[in-house]
């Protein structure tokens, strides 16, 4: 049970970055507070509107489970309903220097290209990331 998510799932959609920071500090605390990651993607899915920052608190927070379950759920949620704020995340991802799985990322990128329920705006934000990427891959 995730206790705090009503107080959390609030302070977020009330673009209130300090109540969702303080919210946070509260659940990183919590022996479970990694199940609390897949719903904060699901938050995302359900409101691409909603400014979550850039990065912000809420993207901070999920991404200290990096390399330990961020990136699957990750990969699931885009798959579910890609958003800018999941494009921009996985983009964060390929910007690892030390990412061994470069290609499997760069691969779903392009590959959210094929979905026929994307805006033409969010097109766009995939294609400047693929750019962006492979000008750096030369």
């Amino acid at each position: 049970m995730l206790q705090m998510f009503d107080e959390l799932r609030n302070a977020v959609l009330d673009e209130d970055f300090y109540k969702t920071d303080v919210v946070l500090k509260k659940i990183r605390k919590e022996a479970n507070a990694f199940e609390y990651v897949n719903g904060l993607f699901e938050l995302i899915e359900k409101n691409p509107n909603i400014d979550f920052g850039l990065p912000g608190p809420v993207v901070h927070f999920m991404e200290q489970y990096y390399k330990n379950g961020y990136e699957e759920l990750l990969l699931k949620s885009l798959k579910r309903c890609p958003t800018s704020q999941t494009i921009w995340m996985l983009n964060r991802v390929i910007n690892d220097p030390h990412l061994k799985e470069k290609e499997v990322y760069l691969t779903t990128l392009e590959n959210l290209l094929q979905k026929k329920d994307i805006t033409e705006n969010l097109r766009e934000e995939i294609r400047g990331f693929l750019k962006y990427q492979k000008g750096k891959l030369g």
